[in-house]
């Protein structure tokens, strides 16, 4: 079985070549839903690829995530951002229901999606900036893959 911290490593790495490869795939690409979709998709594995990285780190026994000024100013942000991802997830939740073009409807389910996720992720940060609970490993994987849309497959 291999290390997991090696795992993380090279799951970084791959995430990271196929982000490129996406974003070159649509270089000069008209269709502006395809276009936006595949470079979204892109972006998600550059996030992906981060998100590894910090597995890696964490798996390597690197500190504590937050000190508690930290903790305090993140809470604040933390906070407002739930409330502004709360009007984002109506908006697009709006135009999802309204769209009468395909391609637009599909975008907005798609960020919509992303908003939710978004949303259940700063409020369980949230909930363990309030206990003051540093992240385990096992606190990342859940977080990691619960809220990812294909769970590590190709795509995402």
């Amino acid at each position: 079985m291999e290390d997991p911290r090696e795992l993380a490593k090279r799951m970084s790495r791959l995430e990271a070549e196929y982000a490129e490869r996406l974003r070159r795939s649509v270089e000069g690409v008209g269709n502006p839903a395809v276009r936006a979709v595949m470079l979204a998709v892109a972006q998600d594995s550059v996030k992906h690829s981060m998100l590894y990285d910090t597995i890696a780190e964490l798996l390597e026994g690197r500190g504590p995530l937050l000190d508690d000024a930290q903790a305090e100013r993140l809470l604040r942000e933390i906070e407002e951002h739930i409330r502004v991802e709360e009007a984002m997830m109506d908006s697009a939740r709006s135009l999802a229901s309204s769209a009468r073009v395909e391609g637009a409807k599909l975008v907005a389910e798609s960020i919509l999606e992303d908003e939710e996720r978004h949303h259940e992720m700063l409020r369980a940060i949230r909930e363990m900036i309030i206990k003051r609970e540093t992240l385990t490993e096992d606190e990342i994987w859940e977080m990691t893959w619960r809220y990812a849309m294909w769970h590590g497959a190709p795509g995402g």
